[in-house]
């Protein structure tokens, strides 16, 4: 009997594999999976870099609103302490973070910036 050049889907699992074989499948999803890990840890340093610049920016837009809130009713008084204190205190974003986030679809109330 002739054997084909390639082998046919009813010829797999008939034999054993050999040594080589084995450490050859062993080596290549080795590989495949060193190079997902890099590439997995590359998006999730991308998405915490992301997500970094995010609250950064969100805590200068709640700062320069409680500025314009105090220069708008004018009360400037501690706004040059605000330089020597913690970001998140002076945008009075700390209780807002401490506090559960809002459902969605309804119920909870908006997130305020008391001065």
């Amino acid at each position: 009997m002739k054997t084909p050049l390639f082998p046919l889907p009813w010829m797999y699992g008939r034999r054993q594999l050999s040594r080589v074989e084995v450490a050859v499948y062993a080596v290549a999803i080795g590989t495949l999976c060193t190079v997902f890990i890099s590439y997995l840890t590359d998006y999730m340093e991308m998405a915490e870099k992301v997500a970094m610049e995010t609250t950064v920016r969100n805590v200068t837009a709640a700062i320069n609103l409680r500025y314009a809130m105090q220069v708008m009713t004018g009360d400037r008084r501690r706004t040059e302490q605000w330089t020597r204190e913690n970001p998140f205190e002076v945008a009075n974003l700390s209780a807002e973070l401490s506090r559960p986030a809002r459902q969605p679809g309804g119920g909870g109330r908006a997130p305020s910036l008391a001065i």
